[in-house]
Parts: C-alpha cells; sequence; structure tokens
C-alpha cells in the first residue's frame, strides 16, 4: 500500500534467512491473532472540499494534502506473504464486535456459503476484541479458516468519510496484496443460498459490487464487492505520487479503475452478483436491501431469506 520508506538491508542476515524459512513454512507459526505494531508516516492529507450527499452516496469530495498514515512492520515483516498468496480471502471490518449482535451469524454465514477455501477475516481493534462464546466460531477459529487480525490503534469509522479516508490508504492493500482477490462484506449485506451462483463465478473482474442508481453516483457499492487487491494497492501508489480529487471510496476507485482499462463488469453483470439500489430479481447477495428497495422486500424475501439477518440503517463499521 503506498511507499513506506522500508528499511533495505544490504544483505539478508543468516537471523533473517532463518526466520523467513520459518515463517515460509507453516500456517502454525502464526497465530490466528495477529496485530500490526504500527509507526507515522507522511501522506497527503484528505481534507474535505465540497459535500455533496446524494442519498447518502456521494458524501462529499475531498483532496489530498498531507496527513500521516499507518504503516506496519510487523506485517512487513513478520506475516508471512503465503498466507494469502493467490487465494481468495473474505474480509469483515468491525471496531467493537460486542456492539454488533449479527456479526457473529453474519461471519459464520459467509464461512458457509463461500466454503473451506475462502478464509474470512475479522479486522478489529485489540483492545475491543474478546473470544465470542460460539463453538461454531471457536471451532472454525481454530480450523484456521476465521483469523482474527487488529487493525492500526485508534482506527474509527465514524462516518463515510472515515471509510474512505481508511480505503485510500495502503494499510489494507498492502495486507492483503498477495491475494487473488479480497471479498468486502459487512454486516449490512448477506449471500443468497438459492442463488445458483457462487462469488467464485465473479474472479474474471477486478472489481464488482452492486450497481449504482445514476442518480446517487456511479460505479458499484463497496459494502459488499469483490476486488483485486494488487491492483488497488497500485492505484494507491500512483495517487500518493500524483494527488486528485478524492470521493466516497468505491465511486472513487471505479474512475480509476476505469482510467486503468481495468476489467469492469456492465450493470446487467454486477446486478447478478449483489443488489443495492437497483433491483434485479436473483442475485447472488445484497447490501442494505431495507434501506434502499423497502417496497421490494417481500419479493427479497422470497428468494433470500437470509436478508432478515441483516440490518436496515447504514454501518460504517
Amino acid at each position: 500500500m503506498g511507499p513506506f520508506g522500508r528499511r533495505r538491508l544490504e544483505g539478508p542476515s543468516l537471523l533473517h534467512l532463518f526466520f523467513t524459512v520459518i515463517l515460509l513454512g507453516s500456517w502454525d507459526i502464526l497465530s490466528t491473532k495477529t496485530t500490526a505494531q504500527t509507526t507515522r508516516r507522511d501522506l497527503m492529507e484528505v481534507t474535505e472540499t465540497e459535500d455533496n450527499t446524494a442519498a447518502g452516496h456521494n458524501a462529499g469530495q475531498h483532496t489530498f494534502k498531507g496527513e500521516s498514515f499507518y504503516s506496519s512492520e510487523a506485517m512487513e515483516h513478520i506475516l508471512p506473504e503465503h498466507m494469502f498468496r493467490n487465494n481468495n480471502v473474505a474480509v469483515i471490518t468491525e471496531t467493537h464486535p460486542a456492539n454488533v449482535p449479527n456479526l457473529v451469524p453474519i461471519m459464520l454465514h459467509f464461512a458457509s456459503s463461500l466454503g473451506p477455501k475462502w478464509p474470512v477475516v475479522l479486522l478489529t481493534l485489540q483492545e475491543n476484541w474478546q473470544m465470542p462464546d460460539s463453538m461454531q466460531f471457536r471451532q472454525l477459529v481454530e480450523a484456521k479458516r476465521i483469523a482474527i487480525l487488529y487493525l492500526p490503534p485508534g482506527t474509527a469509522f465514524p462516518d463515510h468519510k472515515s471509510v474512505t479516508y481508511f480505503m485510500v490508504r495502503p494499510w489494507l492493500w498492502e495486507l492483503f496484496a498477495p491475494a487473488n482477490r479480497i471479498l468486502l462484506f459487512q454486516v449490512d449485506s448477506i449471500l443468497c443460498s438459492q442463488s445458483t451462483s457462487k462469488v467464485d463465478d465473479f474472479l474474471e473482474w477486478d472489481f464488482i459490487g452492486a450497481p449504482i442508481l445514476k442518480k446517487h453516483g456511479n460505479g458499484y457499492n463497496g459494502g459488499l464487492s469483490l476486488r483485486n487487491p494488487r491492483l488497488f494497492l497500485d492505484i494507491i501508489k500512483e495517487q500518493q505520487k500524483n494527488p486528485g480529487r478524492l470521493k466516497v471510496e468505491d465511486q472513487w476507485f471505479f474512475e480509476r479503475l476505469q482510467e486503468r482499462n481495468a476489467r469492469l463488469p456492465t450493470e446487467d453483470q454486477a446486478k447478478r452478483f449483489a443488489v443495492e439500489t437497483i433491483f434485479y430479481e436473483t442475485p447472488l447477495g445484497y447490501h442494505q436491501p431495507k434501506r434502499w428497495l423497502p417496497k421490494r422486500m417481500d419479493e427479497i424475501r422470497a428468494w433470500c431469506p437470509e436478508v432478515d439477518m441483516i440490518g436496515g440503517g447504514q454501518h460504517f463499521y
């Protein structure tokens, strides 16, 4: 995720090589709970320049000017790259898990729906984490199908802007850059068991999510989205070199991906993956359907009874 000003060694020491061999040898060397010891470095600051809220989708535009961000020496030197290398991974972020009653059910749902080849990762704050009593959850942690990784201390998401700030910094994308694809989901998103599709059917795309109704913006909503982490990291690195205007992260990334001729689905293709503001009868998943499609909820429930596991309002982690 962007330049770290990394410490370069003139030549690998025996100790460095020893630990590299050990770390690359097995998952077991890494606890399912990993914390990133952080350092502060300068990144271009995001400051709000205008507020265009368009029904919650266009939550203002911002410009980079120079703010610090978290980089992680722990990730860089300890986290074994093979943990996600060329695999797919599902990720959910919650800073206060105890305050989110449906977090464990949603994580279990996604783990079950995605299957054993998709590890599910919870990003949370170390000081707020306590292992749930759920036996199913604990079994999946023990089996390394669920992993708990810690966010940089002080991370908070009170609003859209804070989410955007986090997403356009390198931390997340550096962590998952070795992965093939990353499925970002929230407790207000769901996958439907009746669907004949699976998430793996959409791996060809660099970015796919519920298509956004034109009056609210463009591109795809990021609340339930599949992304190419290496490409997103490249975009972040380029943004650091050439600061530009910024709006809601999912729409901003969509525009940058268009500039790069990335593999992006049409609206018809995207709504088969997920639905938010544009109705489709049989999608694979939903994001905030109760909020955006309240008059279609009877049809949605008939297709996807699982939607009653999720809430009806906005959720910012």
